[in-house]
């Protein structure tokens, strides 16, 4: 049987941890030797014979879990009717390793797991060897390989390459900012991919705390056709790109400070420069006041989108369901809007709190404080009351991740990890009871997500 080795905390990248105006900032990814791609081997490989029939089943297994998404992968990794290049071999080899682990994986076949990590070896070698030749016209099959690569990454961890999904999504932003902005005239494979993997690349940049190249004006998801989406997750997903460059002042400002003398001993004076501090104040109450703004317009114009409802049967935890009232959506993008949308008010507040307790003591909004920590507890049960309607949509069978849906939709798995952190950091006994049923729920959605549960940088609570 098939043993991934479980990421030990000791071992797993460690949260940002804010103690007071104290700021403990993990070690950023490791940064690879050529512009993007990072490996840590060697692995030790067992011996799987070429075969193209072979090749074909494990290919056809990773583009029926991958749905839609997946047939466009077919489509550029597969093709034949396009000229034979080093840099379409490159690709081949890297969804053809992705592909022979994700079999692997999901059938507890070790043999074909190393196969994969071959493959995969392989595939990096040839990738390196093209990618400074990628010209405009090569830039969708390199993106479309790094996209491979990290997700052959996530589904097949070990000690040794854990974070090295990481760096694939570090370098698929940097390749995006080389194609340059998204227009008319784009690849549609190139715009699939970037809205595909919008989300997880905004979460990378504030996982590492550096600025999101989604945040620039130019890549805004507002400027995309808006038929992609039937809510309101481009101005969500731009006000989430902006979290990562507020991130990153108030570091620079903390680590700036630290050499001088603590001065807040009596209360009234501190380290830290006062126009700094409500510079980054404002930024923050600034975009929590406009993301407001912007859902309550969207909801004037969209009143029927969601709405009160009484809780299912479906719910899987011995816990007493958490919610007396539930909120049911008109459908599946609306549900991840609105989840979304409460993981954000949850970042935004939590990051102006620690702004707040930058400011000597003495002239702290004590108030300000209470608000911001209840409107954070409030959107953690906002997310759990929004959890009824998602789950019938984390079955296996569901879309794919293009479209927000199956046990690895990121829109449902990165707010139900926020809110057990809030949950965790609460004392109360309700949040205890809500916390241990969120646990429950989300070891359900993980039962279902098979070989990309192995993951545990994904599918891990606290």
């Amino acid at each position: 049987m098939l043993q991934l080795k479980r990421i030990d905390s000791s071992e797993a990248p460690q949260e940002h941890q804010h103690s007071g105006d104290q700021v403990t900032k993990p070690p950023e990814p490791a940064q690879p030797q050529h512009m993007f791609l990072y490996y840590q081997g060697p692995y030790s490989w067992s011996c799987l014979s070429a075969s193209p029939w072979k090749d074909e089943i494990f290919l056809s297994y990773l583009v029926a879990d991958l749905g839609p998404m997946g047939t466009l992968y077919r489509k550029i990794a597969m093709s034949s009717d396009q000229p034979d290049s080093s840099q379409r071999a490159a690709t081949k080899q890297c969804f053809l390793a992705l592909a022979t682990t994700f079999y692997g994986v999901g059938h507890a076949e070790e043999s074909i797991v190393d196969g994969g990590r071959r493959i995969y070896s392989r595939a990096l070698t040839m990738l390196n060897a093209t990618i400074s030749d990628s010209s405009r016209h090569g830039m969708t099959e390199t993106l479309s390989s790094v996209v491979a690569l990290s997700l052959h990454e996530a589904i097949a961890p070990t000690l040794t390459n854990s974070h090295t999904w990481l760096c694939h999504i570090n370098g698929l932003e940097q390749l995006f900012a080389a194609h340059g902005p998204i227009t008319d005239a784009s690849d549609p494979l190139v715009k699939v991919l970037v809205e595909a993997t919008r989300l997880i690349m905004i979460t990378v940049t504030l996982y590492t705390r550096r600025p999101s190249l989604m945040s620039r004006p130019e890549w805004k998801a507002a400027n995309t056709n808006q038929s992609v989406y039937d809510s309101a997750l481009p101005y969500i997903l731009d006000a989430l790109a902006q979290l990562p460059t507020l991130y990153s002042e108030r570091d620079a400002l903390v680590s700036d400070s630290q050499t001088q003398a603590p001065g807040d001993t009596d209360g009234t004076s501190s380290p830290y420069p006062i126009l700094g501090v409500q510079s980054l104040l404002g930024s923050s109450l600034g975009l929590l006041n406009d993301i407001r703004a912007q859902r309550t317009q969207w909801m004037d114009s969209h009143p029927n989108s969601e709405f009160p409802s009484l809780p299912s049967t479906r719910i899987y935890s011995i816990q007493p369901y958490p919610c007396r009232i539930i909120t049911h959506f008109s459908s599946l993008h609306v549900a991840n809007a609105f989840t979304l949308y409460n993981c954000l008010l949850i970042l935004i507040n939590q990051f102006i709190i620690s702004v707040c307790r930058l400011i000597p003591t003495k002239h702290r909004d004590i108030l300000a404080e209470e608000l911001a920590s209840e409107q954070v507890s409030v959107a953690a049960v906002e997310i759990l009351k929004s959890i009824d309607y998602h789950l019938p949509f984390t079955l296996p069978a569901s879309e794919s991740i293009l479209h927000g849906s199956g046990p690895r939709n990121f829109y449902l798995l990165f707010p139900m990890r926020v809110a057990f952190q809030v949950l965790s950091q609460s004392e109360s006994l309700n949040a205890l009871s809500q916390k241990l049923w969120l646990k429950d729920i989300f070891d359900v959605i993980k039962g279902r997500a098979g070989p990309w549960a192995s993951n545990e940088q994904i599918f891990r609570l606290g």
